[in-house]
């Protein structure tokens, strides 16, 4: 059980490192990214979901598709005609610096009553 809470802390760091605002793609925002993204890719229909990097990243567009195949779009000022699908994310997603945090305590909480229970048990052999 240690083990596993210790690798998702290391996972939590990870993500921190991430930089990059995360969009899921669902049947009430599909909509939306389809009618943004038709003009710049060919298959809009099964993405799943969309990253925007931030930071050493920026400009660089991730579009993840429910088969498991990625592409990577950079987008410069100007690109999109009509609405920016940058605006679109930065308003709509979520950030993964914001989700690793939340991940990395709890991960960490667990971390900490293992370690306690585990104590607690060898106290109770003695």
């Amino acid at each position: 059980m240690i083990g596993i809470a210790i690798i998702n802390v290391f996972i939590g760091i990870s993500l921190i490192f991430k930089e990059s605002i995360r969009l899921k793609v669902t049947s009430s925002n599909e909509a939306d990214v389809t009618r943004i993204l038709k003009q710049e890719i060919d298959n809009v229909e099964d993405i799943n979901r969309i990253e925007l990097g931030m930071g050493f990243h920026s400009g660089q567009l991730n579009i993840y598709y429910s088969n498991g195949r990625k592409s990577t779009l950079y987008i410069s000022e100007g690109m999109f005609r009509n609405e920016s699908i940058e605006t679109y994310i930065r308003e709509n997603g979520k950030e993964l610096d914001d989700v690793a945090k939340i991940y990395f305590l709890i991960s960490l909480i667990f971390v900490i009553l293992s370690i306690i229970a585990k104590n607690i048990k060898m106290k109770e052999k003695l």
